[in-house]
């Protein structure tokens, strides 16, 4: 897969979404940049690196085909991810955010914890998996 630079957290708070087995969430990807033609991309955080998940240049994971849309940015600058069908490994630490000249612009961590129904804890960035 593609990787991004080492992880380094975003200066916002993380948003929490919420997903179920096989449901799926859309994520609203606030930007740094207004400026259009810039890639906007949702990442997967790892140990050390983010490995990319889809950017709107039409790339898309293998696991994640049929998956994931990345929406046209918005006069904001500001965009959605939509994920489909969600599985147990989608849960976790993810980025998003667009990339400019200046590498990645304000990046918005989100956590995404996958479960049935609530009974999964609330995932912080440090424990992000959850059932």
């Amino acid at each position: 897969g593609r990787f991004w630079g080492l992880y380094a957290p975003a200066a916002r708070p993380a948003q929490l979404v919420r997903g179920e087995l096989h449901g799926s969430v859309t994520v609203l990807c606030p930007s740094g940049d207004t400026q259009s033609g810039q890639k906007r991309f949702w990442c997967k955080v790892g140990r050390s690196s983010c490995t990319l998940v889809a950017s709107s240049d039409g790339f898309v994971g293998r696991r994640y085909q049929g998956r994931v849309v990345i929406s046209p940015q918005e006069s904001s600058g500001a965009f959605r991810v939509l994920m489909n069908d969600l599985k147990k490994e989608d849960s976790g630490l993810y980025l998003c955010g667009t990339q400019g000249l200046r590498g990645q612009e304000s990046p918005q961590e989100v956590v995404l914890p996958t479960g049935a129904g609530s009974r999964c804890p609330a995932a912080t960035p440090a424990a992000p998996r959850c059932c």
